[in-house]
Formats: structure tokens, C-alpha cells, sequence
């Protein structure tokens, strides 16, 4: 059976939706990340295949073919992410451009984990990962890495944490909005923050 087990809206500073991400589990020990664009129309598809490598699909369904890097400082088109710096020979990457959007795929045999990120916009990635545990962890971020949201959810989709991190010149009514939230919930779920004064840039603030 087939299930959809979340969705993820990405918005911009002003909130207008720029993507979603849905996740659809197909009941078979593996599951499907369907990375849309702001019409819902489907630009990427991840399948999960259990122990084996991820194959990548396009919005008509075709095959990726996809250029694999193995082991440490061999893909020169590797992504400056913290997580993923370090490749071992246990991992594989893999890499693509769907028009303007560049994707990458990390398959970690050792740790039986998967990463996958992708470029909406010039400024915005959305990097997923996946433990050995099925629970999946989403990071927006900058061109710069900077974190802008992370959210995480276990292997059956329900939320475990949802927190957006400050920049630099946002208020509550900014994170807010391009996180898609009114204000005075963002407020109520971070009291004590807002007590103690106006959030600085790098503060976490919880959405849930």
C-alpha cells in the first residue's frame, strides 16, 4: 500500500510557497521523496530501495542517470556540507543537474544512511537525511550553509522537532512568515526567548 507520510512547504522571506517536498511511504520497506516546485508539479523523485542504491527519477518518471563518486575527495562537485564532507569507502555519491537545479545523492552503506540534497533557488538548499532508523531529518539552508530551519520526523512521519534559526536582521514576524506560521504561535512556543528580550541571529526558536 501506498501512503503519503508528510509534506514539507520551503517558502521564501516573504512566504510565498517556492516547494514541496512529500514523502510517500510504499509500505515495502522503502519510500519516495517527491521534490515539487511551486505549481505541485513533481521536477525530482528519490526512490529508496531498502540496502541498495538510490535511483533518481525525473518529473516524467525517467531515470537519472547519475555520475558516482566513491570514497574521499573524489567528486569535485561535492557540497560544502559539514555532514557529508568526509566520504569513506563504504560511501557512495552521486550527482545531477535537473535544468538549473543541482541534486546530490549520499548512499552511506556503513551506516546504512542516506543523504539528499537538492538546489530549489540560488540561495536555497534543502538538504534530507535519512538514518539507519528510518527517521528523517530536513535543514533548509543558505548558499552560505547557514541553517535556516530543521525539522525532524521518525520513520512513520510523525514530528519530533520543528525549530527555525534566526538571520541576521529578522525579527519574530520574519521567521514567521517564511516559515509559514502566525506569530503569536511562534511567540507562545518560545516564551521564555521572547521574554528575555528580541532573538539574536544563530537563536533557535521552536515552530511546534
Amino acid at each position: 500500500m501506498t501512503e503519503e507520510a508528510f509534506l514539507h512547504t520551503l517558502r521564501s522571506g516573504s512566504g510565498a510557497v517556492l516547494a514541496t517536498l512529500r514523502y510517500v511511504d510504499r509500505g515495502d520497506s522503502s519510500g519516495r521523496f517527491e521534490f515539487l516546485d511551486a505549481t505541485d508539479t513533481l521536477i525530482l523523485a528519490a526512490q529508496v530501495t531498502g540496502p541498495g542504491a538510490t535511483r533518481l527519477f525525473d518529473g516524467a518518471g525517467r531515470e537519472i542517470a547519475l555520475a558516482a563518486h566513491s570514497g574521499a575527495g573524489s567528486c569535485e562537485a561535492r557540497p560544502t556540507d559539514p555532514a557529508i564532507q568526509t566520504l569513506g569507502s563504504s560511501t557512495v555519491m552521486m550527482s545531477c543537474r535537473v535544468g538549473e537545479h543541482p541534486a546530490w545523492i549520499v548512499d552511506d552503506y556503513g551506516n546504512r544512511s542516506r543523504h539528499y540534497i537538492y538546489g530549489y533557488a540560488p540561495d536555497l538548499f534543502l538538504h534530507v537525511h535519512v538514518d539507519a532508523g528510518g527517521t528523517v531529518t530536513m535543514t533548509e539552508k543558505s548558499r552560505e550553509h547557514a541553517t535556516l530551519r530543521s525539522i525532524r520526523r521518525d520513520a512513520t512521519g510523525v514530528l519530533l522537532a520543528d525549530e527555525a534559526t534566526v538571520q541576521p536582521g529578522e525579527g519574530l514576524d520574519d521567521v514567521a512568515r517564511r516559515c509559514g506560521v502566525a506569530t503569536d504561535v511562534l511567540v507562545a512556543a518560545n516564551s521564555s526567548a521572547v521574554a528575555a528580550g528580541f532573538p539574536a541571529a544563530g537563536t533557535r526558536v521552536r515552530l511546534n
